[in-house]
């Protein structure tokens, strides 16, 4: 229910796309809380809407580009009675985010 995932195959190395994702989490001030070599995971803020969101994004390597998986969900769970659809804007921001960092020259920014 507030969970929201998709898999995708991407031209870039993993580094620039996991690069990618720290920019906007940066951009929209997420805390980095943990990260490893194919991996990061972020977390936002509280809101009026809710106790904040769990986001990660994993690239490995295929070929000369990746594998990329986006997962998001809410800190609450199914504790969440209401579901304001934060999770759900987060990841089609994150997937629409990394798609145009894509498009940007192989994500050369």
């Amino acid at each position: 229910m507030h969970n929201h995932k998709s898999r995708f195959r991407s031209p870039l190395r993993p580094e620039a796309v996991l690069q990618a994702f720290r920019q906007l989490a940066a951009g929209k001030r997420w805390q980095v809380t943990g990260e490893d070599e194919h991996r990061v995971h972020v977390q936002s803020g509280p809101t009026l809407r809710g106790a904040g969101e769990d986001m990660d994004v994993s690239a490995e390597p295929d070929g000369e580009g990746s594998h990329v998986h986006v997962a998001v969900k809410s800190r609450l769970g199914v504790w969440q009675l209401v579901d304001w659809g934060e999770a759900r804007i987060f990841h089609r921001e994150i997937v629409a985010w990394l798609h145009a960092w894509e498009s940007n020259e192989g994500g050369d920014r």
